[in-house]
């Protein structure tokens, strides 16, 4: 009767300490894996940012703030011997078009040059060029590029690039997405040129400067000599002035009319016994789905190999935590619940090992 009380307290202390071992792992596991889990979410959520989740005001925000040459308020002051900067009070305002700052209390727009670029998947390639054709020139925008070929009996595919007012930008980008069955992929890009644009204009009223100076210089000229060596200075620096002002045109250009590409992929559709079917899209499909479970195990792997050290030392605290709480637990069985002979045996054998007794002694 003793024997079998003790073997039930036994197995009962047993299933006890190991109960809270599993919902301790559990626990730290489930933590763990959630993590992964939401991490490898999130960087996929940021795959093919498009204007319509996050709107048109964010594409603005994440720009930066530059303006009069500088990205930390300050405004650039020229003369013909330097560049200086001054502190100035900054207020910046936002829309779907346009980007500008106030700066001392004058309105300057930013030079954003915004490209775009779209993968449609459309029913026939050549009539969605067509259409792309005629919302270029609906906005007062012209076709830089545009070709369509055949990838297959029957089944088109193509290219279009589109130069538009930058004004306009984003109402051409929706009408050509409404263009399609499905948009695989859209990308927007914005480059601030502003403290270019501005350095360009510091440059060349320097150079501006030097250039009447030189003018100045070949009025005073008494000799061939110092005429021809004004001459050659006065042509080096005009060279330079017609350099920048030729960059200043260019950024000018490219701020105020903005670029859209756009490739397009026809679906194929075959009837087999009535049955729409869609084999390249399907295809498709798979491969993407392929690729991102792919991209999902490698992220994971990747995480939990540089998360070992921190598993084994959990586990490492979990185990010494497990063996103090054992100690405890039998400490107070012995001491308050007189459980003695449920450790009794344990500590025959060890006083037996010592003394050097067999414990059926």
């Amino acid at each position: 009767m003793l024997q079998d009380t003790k073997q039930r307290l036994r197995t009962i202390f047993r299933f006890v300490v190991g109960g809270l071992v599993v919902l301790i792992l559990l626990g730290i596991v489930g933590q763990f894996f959630s993590g992964i889990a939401s991490s490898v979410r999130d960087n996929f959520s940021f795959i093919g940012v498009s204007k319509k989740q996050y709107g048109e005001a964010s594409y603005e925000s994440n720009l930066g703030s530059a303006d009069s040459g500088s990205f930390l308020g300050l405004v650039r002051t020229t003369d013909t011997s330097s560049d200086t900067y001054t502190s100035a009070p900054r207020s910046e305002s936002y829309d779907s078009n346009t980007t500008t700052t106030v700066m001392e209390g004058k309105l300057t727009q930013r030079k954003v040059i915004r490209n775009g670029s779209l993968s449609l998947l459309v029913k026939e390639a050549e009539s969605v060029a067509k259409k792309i054709h005629s919302i270029a020139t609906q906005y007062k925008g012209f076709v830089s590029q545009s070709r369509v070929y055949e990838v297959s009996d029957g089944v088109k595919s193509g290219n279009v690039t589109i130069r538009i007012p930058a004004a306009d930008f984003y109402k051409a980008l929706g009408e050509i997405k409404a263009l399609a069955i499905k948009v695989e992929n859209e990308q927007v890009d914005a480059d601030d040129v502003t403290e270019q644009y501005i350095d360009l204009q510091a440059q060349l009223r320097n150079l501006q400067a030097e250039e009447q100076q030189y003018l100045e210089i070949m009025k005073s000229a008494k000799t061939v000599e110092e005429t021809l060596q004004v001459s050659e200075r006065l042509a080096s620096v005009r060279g330079r002035i017609e350099q920048i002002q030729g960059q200043l045109q260019y950024l000018e250009r490219q701020v105020d009319m903005s670029t859209i590409s756009i490739y397009l992929t026809a679906e194929a559709d075959v009837e087999v016994f009535g049955v729409r079917w869609r084999p390249l899209y399907e295809l498709k499909r798979a491969f993407r789905d392929m690729i991102e479970g792919l991209t999902n195990y490698a992220d994971s792997m990747f995480r939990f190999i540089l998360s070992l050290p921190v598993i084994i030392l959990w586990v490492v605290t979990i185990g010494v935590i497990v063996i103090i709480a054992f100690r405890i637990l039998r400490w107070f069985a012995r001491r308050f619940l007189s459980f003695r002979h449920f450790f009794q045996k344990n500590d025959v054998k060890k006083n037996g090992k010592k003394n050097g007794v067999s414990p059926s002694v």
